[in-house]
């Protein structure tokens, strides 16, 4: 029988390359996201958090990622908001994307947040957000795993 993780749970994952920890870069690149250049220095230096967030009904995953200009991966962001979600599809694992609605802006736990809803029976999603205590950049593949990435960042500062 296949082992499932507890719903609303996170498991993290250490990638290496080469003894190296891998940058988001590295994992965009091995699946042929085409990131905006604007955004490449923001993510091509440092060492990427991957996590897992188990849900009930399907796994998500997401990455943190300390930067440097917090601002400006915000700013750059919007840019690629209309073609995210198709750029980032292997991420999305087996999920259907049944649309593509815009980005809406939220507040989790008086966190600013952007998310695009890509169904409407499941939880998944395009959600990022800058965690400016930490400088950390968080892109996600639901609304649920970035609630759980704001959680425990927000467990860090206590």
């Amino acid at each position: 029988a296949e082992k499932r993780e507890a719903a609303n749970t996170v498991t993290y994952v250490i990638i290496k390359v080469n003894a190296r920890p891998i940058t988001l870069y590295d994992v965009l690149r091995l699946y042929n996201v085409d990131v905006p250049a604007r955004l490449l220095p923001v993510i091509r230096s440092s060492p990427v958090m991957t996590f897992i967030h188990h849900d009930p009904l399907r796994n998500s995953i997401g990455f943190a990622i300390e930067t440097a200009n917090p601002d400006r991966a915000l700013a750059n962001m919007p840019a690629w908001e209309s073609k995210i979600a198709f750029d980032i599809r292997p991420l999305f694992f087996k999920a259907e994307i049944e649309h593509l609605r815009p980005f809406d802006h939220r507040t989790y736990r008086n966190i600013d947040l952007r998310l695009a809803k890509l169904s409407d029976r499941y939880d998944v999603a395009v959600a990022y957000t800058i965690f400016a205590a930490r400088n950390i950049f968080v892109l996600t593949t639901s609304e649920n795993a970035i609630k759980s990435a704001i959680d425990r960042l927000l467990d860090t500062i206590r």
